[in-house]
């Protein structure tokens, strides 16, 4: 191993999990707090977007939500050789470099060809990257002794990048309203010009953030901070190590049913939810104010349960069943009552579970490959949210256009049954197929203190990355 870039007592850094790591994972919060909130305004504008913008129906935007989201699932895949290969710091610039510049082209440019090139490569390829190395920096700077409570800290501030987001929304939405009622110039495109300007200076600020990043990483044994060299890109070789190991299988196939369940039920909280609450309670309702709600309790939520988990060593089997079950049933209420206060407690409940699964899938996603071959990690743990963007995507225009006509008889229960069925495929899985899911370790109630997370992923006593062993 290389000599380590510093010397410290680790006593307080094994004792406790905070992540007492290298002055990289300082910056690297800042970048993805910069990064999280450039991606959800576009979330959060996406669908009506392009229904002000293209004036596109129900159904069209429907679909362009899932290619978009099949579209940076697929770069990940693509890239993620060169992810590796280029390591933290220069994947961190790409992704930076590659979405200012898509951010500002869609506030800018008017040709139709430049928009939906721009939305359907730049942006892809630029959040694929990003994301990508923003897992594996949270990796690379924490130790098995805190790198769960790091990974939910993460977690929060992704989140308050949300918030942020939608506050932003809101205020430049009231902002739009205020311009058309006085007879300014401006209005609707005014409104989503000014959102995407601001998210490309997020992404412009990041660069040189970026560029003071050190690839280094952090001992797991002993928290000592090393310098760490990428590997050139494989590309055959790397695709035919991971894709071949058992590991990389069990995973795929979790990510899948998380993909199809409750990853589905949160596009449809991002999509179906903004046409439903606008059709019920008027173009002007406040859809991003409700929607807040989710980031605003997974910032205090998650590292509550970071800590319970670290503490207690909850194993994964637990945290994907329960967490799962509770994501899966919050469209209860407006099963019961479809109204404001039903969309404030499914939203509640969607969060609370979302808290104690999706953060241990991010983990997951990090611990369970060998050391310079995570990108491929990361792109399978971004198919909850883009695979699960296509399945929404596709099922929200059909859905919206049946159950919630513009113009015609509404049924928002039938629209919200339907989705909840959809969001039970995940907890139903997780406890029907576990053995087929998770290791034997994975699936017990704990996991045992002091053994490396990464014997734990494979099942078995001894360490086998690539699952190549007997």
């Amino acid at each position: 191993m290389p000599p380590s870039l510093q010397r410290r007592d680790t006593s307080v850094f094994d004792s406790f999990p905070w992540p007492d790591g290298p002055r990289e994972i300082s910056l690297f919060f800042v970048i993805a707090l910069l990064d999280s909130y450039a991606g959800f305004t576009l979330d959060y504008i996406f669908v009506k977007f392009l229904e002000d913008t293209e004036h596109l129906s129900d159904f069209s935007t429907g679909w362009y939500f899932s290619v978009f989201g099949v579209a940076v699932l697929l770069f990940g895949f693509i890239l993620a050789p060169w992810i590796d290969g280029l390591g933290v710091r220069q994947s961190l610039l790409l992704a930076a470099a590659v979405s200012s510049v898509g951010y500002l082209t869609l506030a800018t440019v008017i040709h139709e060809a430049f928009f939906y090139t721009t939305l359907l490569l730049l942006i892809p390829i630029g959040q694929a990257v990003g994301t990508a190395a923003r897992l594996i920096a949270v990796k690379r700077y924490t130790s098995d002794a805190n790198r769960t409570f790091v990974f939910a800290l993460y977690y929060v501030v992704v989140n308050i990048g949300s918030l942020l987001a939608s506050v932003a929304v809101h205020l430049s939405k009231v902002n739009r309203h205020q311009l058309s009622s006085t007879g300014l110039p401006g209005g609707c495109n005014q409104f989503y010009r000014e959102i995407l300007l601001f998210s490309s200076l997020c992404e412009l600020v990041m660069f040189p953030l970026a560029w003071t990043l050190r690839e280094v990483k952090v001992g797991d044994a002993d928290g000592k901070i090393y310098p760490f060299e990428p590997k050139a890109a494989d590309v055959t070789g790397t695709f035919a190590r991971i894709i071949g190991s058992p590991g990389y299988g069990r995973f795929l196939l979790l990510a899948g049913v998380f993909s199809l369940g409750v990853g589905a039920t949160m596009r449809h909280l991002g999509s179906t939810f903004v046409i439903f609450y606008t059709r019920a309670f008027g173009s002007r309702a406040p859809y991003e104010l409700i929607m807040a709600i989710n980031p605003s309790i997974l910032i205090f939520w998650t590292p509550l349960i970071g800590l319970y988990e670290s503490r207690f060593h909850v194993s994964l089997y637990p945290a994907m069943l329960v967490g799962s079950l509770l994501s899966a049933l919050c469209p209860l209420p407006l099963l019961i009552y479809p109204s404001m206060q039903a969309s404030v407690v499914m939203f509640v409940i969607f969060t609370l579970g979302e808290g104690v699964w999706s953060p241990r899938l991010k983990e997951y996603s990090m611990v369970a490959p060998p050391e310079g071959h995570e990108a491929i990690y990361a792109a399978v743990d971004a198919a909850p949210k883009y695979v699960a963007r296509f399945a929404a995507g596709g099922t929200s225009a059909i859905l919206t256009t049946w159950l919630l006509p513009p113009d015609g008889q509404q049924r928002p229960r039938l629209l919200w049954l339907f989705i909840l069925l959809g969001g039970l495929i995940t907890p139903l899985v997780v406890f029907l197929l576990r053995s087929q899911l998770l290791s034997p370790k994975q699936a017990q109630p704990t996991f045992t203190p002091g053994h490396s997370q990464q014997m734990l992923l494979e099942g078995e006593g001894e360490e086998d990355p690539l699952g190549e062993g007997e």
